[in-house]
């Protein structure tokens, strides 16, 4: 026969039943169509900074505002000779021909380095020029490259990649602040443990961090450091996914809560012990042949994703994503509240 705890579990569910209706459960990332911000993308940046704090406040991560530098410019003649572009990623190749106006050649072909004295005869109104008629150019624009404009591009395409990411980071916080309470608001969340699986039985595939925790960006109206930081609320786990393919979760969420109450510091995606026990956990037990990456992996550096397989894959690696908030208020309060009475002692009625 029924207890009270019982009935207050199916009466919480009748609620979550309720607000689902309409929805299914969210298996990937990429089905919010929202930013999601990998740890490898910010790996080696200049201008990234992790873990830090600032008196007591932990910051996860921070993200300089940093201010790209034009490629070196070459000499004039040299100049005339290729493109230049602002991008570090597009080496200059030289034209095999140019074609001069009267005003160019005229000073072009005045210059020492060119021919030494004014030409005797009338300049032309145009006239086209020859890469191999000019071997100098070539020799010159070989230095420029190995002198000038590859030691710019190794230090720039870094700050390019870090100046992007910031630009995105910056985008996602303006629209989270717009948003503020309307229909279609979003909140901003830091997930650990991505679970990957590319599930035959159900031609389903999986792509979503096991636990995360709501974040909020903020702007250091100095620097303009882009700031990540956690917020008051608890870390979820997030296992409706693996439901839809017909896993058990329930053990899931007794070990997560568990570990969270035990645990001597709160959890944070930048230390290990707060997580990697549920992460193993939820390899192991959600799946027979799944794996902890980390214990499959010797290459601790190597922090991007390993394609999907047939069978779990867990990551130790973080994620920064997007996602709406709950078309009803209640609902994170509910699931909560749900998890309190799953997780406390029967007592007898």
């Amino acid at each position: 026969m029924p207890n009270a705890r019982d009935n207050l579990l199916n009466a919480l569910d009748y609620l979550l039943h309720l607000d689902a209706l309409g929805t299914a459960p969210i298996l990937t990332l990429d089905e919010h169509r929202l930013p999601v911000f990998h740890e490898h993308e910010f790996q080696g940046l200049p201008g990234v900074e992790t873990h830090l704090t600032d008196g007591t406040t932990e910051v996860w991560l921070q993200v300089r505002r940093l201010r790209a530098e034009p490629p070196p410019p070459p000499e004039a003649t040299l100049r005339l000779w290729f493109d230049l572009s602002n991008d570090p990623a597009k080496r200059p190749t030289l034209f095999e021909r140019i074609e001069l106006g009267h005003h160019q050649l005229s000073t072009y072909l005045t210059l020492p380095d060119q021919s030494g004295t004014p030409p005797a005869e009338p300049v032309p109104e145009r006239l086209e020029l020859r890469l191999e008629d000019f071997p100098q150019v070539s020799e010159r624009f070989s230095r420029y490259l190995e002198q000038a404009w590859q030691p710019w591009a190794t230090e720039e395409a870094p700050k390019r990649k870090a100046i992007r990411l910031y630009d995105r980071l910056f985008s996602l916080l303006q629209d989270a602040e717009i948003g503020g309470g309307a229909e279609g608001a979003i909140e901003v969340a830091w997930g650990v443990g991505l679970a990957l699986w590319d599930h035959q039985d159900s031609s389903k595939q999986i792509h979503y961090p096991i636990i995360s925790r709501t974040v909020e960006i903020q702007v250091n109206e100095h620097s303009m450091a882009l700031r990540v930081m956690p917020t008051e609320r608890d870390p979820e786990i997030h296992a409706d996914g693996f439901k839809e393919i017909g896993k058990n979760t329930d053990l899931l969420y007794t070990r997560a809560r568990s570990e969270f109450a035990d645990a001597d510091k709160t959890f944070s995606p930048l230390d290990r012990e707060s997580f990697e026990g549920i992460l193993r956990f939820a390899a192991g037990h959600l799946d027979q042949q799944g794996c902890y990456s980390p214990d499959e992996s010797p290459d601790v550096k190597d922090r991007t994703l390993p394609k999907p397989q047939h069978h779990l894959i867990v990551t130790d690696t973080w994620v920064i994503f997007a996602h709406k908030r709950s078309s009803s208020f209640i609902t994170a309060d509910v699931k909560r509240l749900k998890q309190e009475v799953k997780w406390t002692p029967k007592t007898r009625q």
